[in-house]
């Protein structure tokens, strides 16, 4: 579900994980229009490119069987997204917080942070 480089603390990020189905839950109650996380999802997937970075980005879709209509797909589906759709994600959000599998790799001084995380030690 997430995933963090050259974390400084992976215990906070682990317990930040834990808050992401109640954090959707307050998105819903609130309400909130999702007009700027959408646009905000769309620019990442569609960023402006560079002539040679528009190649490679062909290429990766190539490789991966990514096609035009694939893309189409995905983004009508981001734009369609509804806060029940939030609200949904919630209860996934939770489950991949209690259940999914946490790899850290660190030096000793981050690891001893996860002393008492049972689910975390080796």
């Amino acid at each position: 579900l997430t995933y963090s480089y050259r974390d400084p603390s992976p215990v906070r990020s682990i317990d930040t994980n834990r808050g992401i189905g109640d954090f959707l839950r307050g998105l819903y109650s609130s309400g909130q229009k999702l007009d700027g996380f959408i646009i905000s999802a769309i620019a990442e997937l569609e960023p402006l490119l560079s002539p040679a970075d528009m190649g490679n980005s062909a290429d990766n879709d190539w490789f991966r069987s990514f096609s035009r209509e694939d893309a189409a797909a995905e983004r009508k589906q981001i734009l369609g997204t509804t806060l029940e759709d939030v609200l949904r994600f919630a209860d996934i959000a939770d489950s991949f917080a209690e259940n999914a599998p946490c790899c850290i790799v660190a030096g000793e001084n981050l690891l001893s942070e996860t002393d008492g995380m049972e689910k975390l030690r080796i």
